[in-house]
């Protein structure tokens, strides 16, 4: 998952789907050489201007994508054509469908989050996360709840980088989270909704009960903004990608960091597990693609088919399609996700 869209940087503090900072990061080891050679995309669809932002998938074949200009889209295949098309006023950081696909949940460089009705595309909630910019949302896994994360670039501490809970069919604000002392930029559930996890430009990962309302831990290693976060289908693994190049998977349980993945050069963008638990997607600064298999670490595939950087990816709920977003090309590019 990626979270703070791919943005201009004058417009949106440095961003990404990515709060990235563009300069890249070059491992100093040698780069792995992939297992197998890049898959040929099975369909590249024009989505916007010259600056996607996000890219998620509903269930069956429904995605959307939003961008810099406030414009959403929804898709559906076959054809993979627009079916309807919403704005939102405020660049889009990020897109999330309520587990049911009822729902879709964007983020703004306004600073709030807004609820679509997906049949209808009639906005129903607005969001004043009280921060300058909305970085992401996530909804629970039974789809009640809505987290969304932000900040305030005039504040480096404070109520308003934090992680804000939502109850979704009345809009109100049910608690905040807070100890992040800078901007938050990704959110995500765990999949029985017990934990909530984010990211944060403060270089850090924290894990949250959702049950007691406190952080339970804090996850340090990166040294550099933390841009994009996931767990596992499982919920023992979380991954965490960075602007310092690197993608750490932890046990979600403990906090243990279990592994750094290989083969990653400048800041990590955006994050993505498939839904059976075995392919790992990364998209980067540097405009590749990266994919490799959870179990063992091992760089899959590999490619640089974007223009520029990646701004998200993010795996079909089927897992058969994995789609990359490339943030100043405008396409998103449908790759085999098996």
């Amino acid at each position: 998952m990626m979270k703070l869209g791919y943005l201009t940087m004058a417009a949106v503090l440095c961003s990404t789907a990515a709060v990235a900072s563009m300069t890249a990061a070059t491992s100093s080891t040698a780069m792995p050489t992939p297992i197998v050679a890049a898959p040929t995309p099975i369909q590249a669809v024009k989505a916007g201007g010259a600056n996607l932002t996000a890219v998620t998938f509903g269930p069956g074949k429904v995605f959307a994508t939003g961008g810099g200009d406030g414009v959403i889209k929804l898709w559906r295949s076959p054809g993979n054509v627009p079916t309807r098309e919403l704005r939102q006023g405020a660049a889009v950081t990020a897109l999330c469908f309520s587990p049911d696909g009822q729902w879709l949940a964007t983020a703004g460089a306004d600073g709030r989050a807004r609820l679509w009705q997906v049949a209808t595309g009639r906005q129903v909630r607005v969001m004043n996360l009280s921060t300058t910019i909305a970085t992401s949302v996530s909804f629970s896994p039974d789809g009640t709840l809505l987290a969304t994360g932000g900040g305030d670039n005039t504040a480096l501490s404070g109520a308003g980088n934090s992680v804000k809970v939502w109850d979704v069919k009345s809009g109100r604000l049910r608690f905040t989270l807070q100890g992040h002392t800078n901007i938050v930029t990704d959110v995500a559930f765990s999949p029985n909704g017990a934990t909530l996890v984010s990211a944060s430009r403060d270089k850090t990962v924290r894990v949250w009960s959702v049950v007691t309302r406190r952080e339970v831990r804090t996850l340090l290693g990166h040294s550099d903004y933390v841009n994009a976060l996931s767990v596992s289908p499982d919920g023992q693994t979380l991954v965490s990608g960075s602007s310092d190049g690197s993608i750490k998977l932890w046990s979600l349980a403990s906090g243990e960091e279990r592994r750094t993945l290989q083969g990653t050069q400048g800041p990590i963008t955006a994050l993505a597990w498939d839904p059976h638990g075995t392919s790992l997607a990364a998209g980067g600064a540097d405009g590749a693609v990266r994919v490799w298999r959870a179990a063992t670490g091992d760089l899959l595939w590999l490619s640089r088919a974007h223009r520029d950087g990646v701004s998200d990816v993010a795996f079909s709920r089927d897992g058969t399609v994995l789609a990359s977003a490339g943030g100043h090309d405008g396409t998103v590019l449908l790759w085999p996700g098996r």
